[in-house]
């Protein structure tokens, strides 16, 4: 969005998968991951280096779990504390909460974009719940659609 920003007309409805990038919710560790990632590249940070950041602390936290019920975790006992894991990142809280507690699921947020002071911003953000932008447990998100959201918590 930023390379583009002269591209990109104004009102354009702009959106992601998850609340990376310009859509991170402003926490204290996405406003260290913003400013160190803002200093070492000269840029903000991608939606790449959110996902991958989240994908870190993800592991990070299932070892932590994992090692305190045994110091030298093996790589199934890691798997396994991953399992219906809730952890913070950049990007905010991260639930390990469907297939069995191993997709990842979190909050998505779609907004305007609008050039201010030759910068790209996104304006009149909306943020979903998760329990509103994706489908419960043991449904595919197409039959989801076809069956008009039931259990949608928006």
């Amino acid at each position: 969005m930023f390379r583009l920003a002269n591209e990109i007309p104004d009102g354009a409805v702009i959106g992601a998968r998850g609340p990376f990038g310009v859509f991170a919710p402003d926490n204290a560790l996405n406003r260290w991951f913003r400013d160190a990632y803002q200093k070492k590249f000269d840029s903000p940070p991608s939606y790449a280096s959110y996902v991958m950041s989240q994908a870190i602390l993800g592991l990070k936290a299932a070892a932590e779990k994992a090692m305190a019920k045994n110091p030298k975790p093996s790589g199934e006992d890691i798997v396994t504390a991953l399992e219906k894991l809730e952890f913070e990142a950049p990007s905010g809280t991260v639930k390990m909460s469907l297939a069995k507690g191993h997709q990842a699921v979190q909050e998505n947020a779609i907004g305007r974009f609008k050039l201010q002071g030759g910068k790209a911003t996104i304006v009149d953000v909306k943020r979903y719940p998760p329990e509103c932008v994706n489908p419960p447990e043991g449904t595919t998100a197409a039959k989801w659609i076809e069956a008009g959201f039931p259990g949608a918590k928006c």
